[in-house]
């Protein structure tokens, strides 16, 4: 959920700052094919990131408590 969110928002704020910069001669032909190739690469190009991003979350959400670092019971 955070890749493709995380992917999403940098191709808004990508295409955002591509329409503000070259406004009035906008490249369509560039953003029509190079989106959907970003779009393609960022989930991949981004994994790394995503996954620490899911983790600081879920530690966020659920604190290590000491039993989380104890070793396991050998019964």
């Amino acid at each position: 959920m955070f890749n493709i969110a995380l992917a999403e928002a940098a191709f808004v704020v990508l295409l955002i700052a591509t329409l503000a910069i070259t406004w009035p001669r906008v490249p369509w032909t560039v953003l029509q094919y190079g989106a959907p190739v970003a779009m393609i690469l960022a989930p991949i190009a981004f994994y790394p990131f995503s996954r620490l991003v899911w983790l600081a979350f879920d530690l966020a959400l659920r604190p290590v408590v000491p039993n989380d670092l104890a070793p396991p019971s050998s019964s």
